[in-house]
């Protein structure tokens, strides 16, 4: 084997690896818009206890976010709003 063996695998993997990270770049554009200022925590279309529970889960994220200590865990079942 000469030192120019693992070449190709290398190429490989680079390119398999720029292919991700485009894919992702398109993930963390979206991500950069979501902040808590474009968060829109009142929405009208949810029933009153949704929207008081969406209230208080932003409000405990945007005061963990300026203190963080310790963890910050929203649990709930598939379809429950942790990722709205």
């Amino acid at each position: 084997m000469n030192n120019t063996d693992f070449l190709p695998d290398i190429y490989h993997r680079q390119q398999t690896a720029g292919a991700l990270f485009q894919r992702l770049g398109a993930v963390f554009e979206l991500q950069k818009k979501m902040t808590f200022a474009s968060f829109d925590w009142k929405r009208v279309n949810l029933p009153l206890e949704q929207r008081q529970n969406l209230e208080a889960a932003y409000n405990l994220a945007l005061d963990f976010a300026k203190s963080p200590e310790g963890w910050l865990v929203f649990a709930g079942v598939n379809g429950s709003g942790k990722r709205i």
